[in-house]
């Protein structure tokens, strides 16, 4: 069974592979792969959010995504944050971040394909521990919200 369930994500890996590759092909050879960080490389829009772990806090989310940091400073959403780059290459983003009065944060953000990615975050919020993994998939533009 297990290495039945191996085989499976290994082709659903496979299959998220070839389709970056054809996009890459089709539209230029380059997106997001010339891109010069993951800020000019993220796509904005419509988010679906799925923290992965034996037990979710929150299981899935769906957000309007127009600039990184709502994902980099999810737990710190509308403060005001001093934001320091750890790392940062074309596929991924590694921040930490500091809220006055609201807590702290260090989120790593790789982009795995232009509508799939995946975010590691720790740190304190509303005066408790957090630290989580989550899968984004990009489900469309945000419409008129």
């Amino acid at each position: 069974m297990i290495m039945v369930c191996a085989m499976i994500r290994f082709m659903e890996r496979l299959h998220h592979a070839i389709r970056f590759a054809i996009a890459c092909i089709v539209f230029g050879a380059g997106y997001p792969a010339v891109a010069a960080n993951v800020r000019q490389a993220f796509e904005l829009g419509n988010w679906e959010i799925r923290e992965l772990g034996p037990a979710p806090r929150f299981g899935r989310a769906a957000m309007c995504v127009r600039n990184i940091d709502q994902f980099l400073q999810r737990e710190h959403p509308g403060a005001s944050c001093t934001q320091s780059v750890i790392e940062e290459g074309a596929m991924s983003l590694t921040v930490h971040y500091t809220c006055p009065g609201k807590g702290w944060g260090r989120s790593m953000l790789r982009i795995e394909t232009p509508y799939l990615a995946r975010l590691e975050t720790q740190g304190i919020a509303r005066n408790l521990p957090f630290s989580y993994s989550a899968e984004l998939r990009q489900t469309g533009d945000c419409g008129g919200r």
